[in-house]
């Protein structure tokens, strides 16, 4: 499966907008995006599946309650 058959633009849309953090949380979408920039380069050499790669940066941190460790 690919990144554009998992409507990807309205997944993305629907998380930011359901966040609980505020949007310049350091755990916010930029950190999504670097964290899906990161895993797609790893991927490359560890064989990871993409879609979960991409599936894991948007949802890790969308529910976060605080960017603390608690």
């Amino acid at each position: 499966m690919k990144k554009n058959q998992i409507k990807y633009n309205e997944l993305w849309n629907h998380l930011n907008a359901n966040m609980t953090l505020s949007p310049d949380s350091i755990h916010g979408s930029n950190h999504w995006k670097a964290v899906e920039k990161n895993g797609l380069y790893l991927s490359k050499s560890t064989g990871a599946n993409v879609l979960v790669v991409i599936l894991f940066a948007l949802f890790h941190d969308c529910r976060r309650l605080n960017d603390g460790t608690r």
